[in-house]
């Protein structure tokens, strides 16, 4: 889910993910595939580099998690 925020926040590059959803480089590229995958992000290739947007399906998931968590009372996250 760090991952599908931060992404929603606009970072769009691999490594600004990885810094900004505090996460290691392998597990980070893990998680983009199967993101990619599941139709969750969309992966954009620009020359040798790539960038991933956050697709309808990534976005619905990431507002279902958010009201899951306002239901529990994790009030800390807005949506």
């Amino acid at each position: 889910m760090d991952i599908l925020r931060v992404v929603k926040e606009g970072v769009e590059k691999p490594t600004q993910i990885m810094y900004k959803a505090n996460i290691s480089w392998a597990i980070l590229q893990t998680h983009l595939k199967t993101l990619v995958e599941n139709g969750f992000l969309s992966e954009i290739e620009c020359g040798s580099r790539r960038r991933y947007e956050l697709t309808q399906k990534g976005f619905n998931i990431l507002r279902a998690y958010y009201n899951i968590l306002e239901q529990m009372g994790e009030n800390r996250i807005s949506f």
